[in-house]
């Protein structure tokens, strides 16, 4: 450890937040890809990956690359911020704010398909 508290190895790299890099590593393996497939995207060594991966914080520049290739903002990475699946992202933040209206009211899944069947009926009725 130096004098400001970083943790160095032999060859004085540092090592400032493992919690950064263990989200990454997570984020890598998440979406399925290699270190060495994401030193490719990157254009860099893919042990500078696993580096960055055991806490090295890489430059700015770097770490935006890495979220955008991760589908993350980069202030997930700190503190307790969890990243939206691809899956919500997809869905939208009106159907998703539905829903949430939808559980205020005590309306669960199969209530509101009763509810559409309800009007599929009346529909077919009125032709």
């Amino acid at each position: 450890m130096n004098v400001r508290g970083e943790i160095m190895n032999k060859n004085n790299d540092v090592y400032i937040d493992p919690e950064i890099g263990e989200k990454l590593k997570k984020l890598r393996n998440d979406n399925g890809k290699s270190m060495r497939q994401v030193g490719e995207e990157l254009g860099i060594n893919y042990t500078y990956i696993s580096k960055i991966e055991k806490g090295y914080i890489p430059s700015m520049k770097l770490l935006k690359d890495l979220c955008n290739i991760y589908n993350v903002e980069i202030k997930d990475l700190f503190g307790d911020s969890k990243p939206v699946p691809k899956e919500l992202q997809d869905i939208g933040v009106e159907w998703i704010s539905f829903a949430k209206d939808m559980k205020d009211q005590e309306l669960t899944p199969e209530k509101i398909k009763e509810y559409i069947e309800i009007v599929e009926r009346f529909k077919n009725i009125s032709k």
